[in-house]
């Protein structure tokens, strides 16, 4: 909110209106999106342990990252990384 130069509730009300989710829906997405592309894009992320994974996104437990990628994409990611690296061979 500091960034946009207004406070928190506005920019709150205008996530909830403009993404149809609340800010910490938003910032999961955003996380779980970026832990993707990393993935996509740089074989050697692949090589990190999903609490590293995690940990680079901004969340404190694999867990709860594991959870929050389940819930964004319906595979966890360690799955995810396998299914990318047999794709590409």
């Amino acid at each position: 909110a500091k960034k946009f130069h207004t406070n928190a509730n506005y920019l709150s009300r205008t996530i909830n209106f403009k993404k149809g989710m609340n800010f910490r829906q938003y910032l999961h997405d955003l996380r779980i999106e970026y832990s993707v592309m990393e993935l996509l894009v740089h074989p050697e992320y692949r090589k990190y342990t999903i609490r590293a994974i995690a940990k680079e996104c901004g969340y404190r437990s694999a867990e709860s990252f594991s959870k929050a990628f389940y819930k964004k994409h319906g595979i966890y990611p360690s799955y995810y990384i396998a299914k990318i690296n047999k794709s590409a061979i």
